[in-house]
């Protein structure tokens, strides 16, 4: 390991120390320090600064020494590295969704606006064909829930809000909403009732239930479909 003494500055690909094959350069340095520090802080010493150059020396001796061990994965290892390499997928898949919204978008819009505009192009491109019947029947059996007491505990106002009415295995089975993917039915879309637009009910009419119901299923196919990106 050598170390290269920088008097009065120098470019950032200055090299400050070298770690095996790995060069600390005076961009590293600035980076670590401006993440590590709060906006603001005060220029550092050239003790706090040296002192700061020895910490990034042992981090780069310390993951050294990592990459020449060998460590087994266990099934958790491998669930996690899926989980995140799925998860970067789906953010990657969603940003590009957004950021074509976006471009369709005045330049004052903001991201919620080229979030909800990308949500609707994807439910229009879905063709879901939705079956009013059902959904007025789904409304109605919301609808007859009893509301909750504004007497009554928060919890218990929220356990009351979350409740889903009791449905027959026809009403179940029925078909709620049919796309070229798959069909929804009311036993797969359990769900807190939606509030009427509007008002501060919570007692859904079908228009509700249509909205909250298919954004649930679509970001569900989303999700799926990133899986393959």
């Amino acid at each position: 390991m050598t170390r290269e003494a920088t008097a009065g500055g120098g470019s950032p690909d200055t090299v400050l120390a070298r770690v095996g094959d790995r060069d600390v350069t005076i961009a590293d340095w600035i980076g670590a320090w401006i993440d590590t520090h709060p906006p603001g802080s005060k220029s550092p010493t050239p003790q706090e600064a040296q002192g700061f150059l020895e910490v990034l020396i042992d981090r780069e001796l310390a993951t050294a020494a990592a990459l020449r061990r060998s460590f087994p994965w266990t099934d958790q290892d491998r669930a996690d590295t899926v989980a995140v390499r799925d998860r970067l997928a789906l953010r990657a898949a969603l940003d590009a969704v957004v950021a074509e919204a976006h471009r369709a978008l005045p330049d004052s819009a903001g991201a919620e606006a080229a979030g909800v505009l990308a949500r609707e192009r994807a439910v229009a491109g879905l063709e879901a064909h939705w079956s009013d019947a059902e959904l007025e029947r789904l409304a109605a059996a919301f609808a007859a829930l009893a509301p909750p007491s504004s007497d009554s505990s928060l919890a218990s106002q929220i356990r009351a809000l979350s409740a889903a009415p009791r449905l027959d295995s026809t009403q179940a089975g029925a078909v709620v909403v049919a796309k070229a993917i798959h069909s929804a039915r009311p036993s797969t879309m359990k769900t807190a009732r939606p509030s009427t637009p509007g008002t501060g009910d919570a007692r859904p009419d079908a228009r509700s239930y249509r909205t909250s119901a298919f954004s649930r299923d679509s970001r569900s196919e989303c999700e799926s479909g990133s899986q393959a990106v």
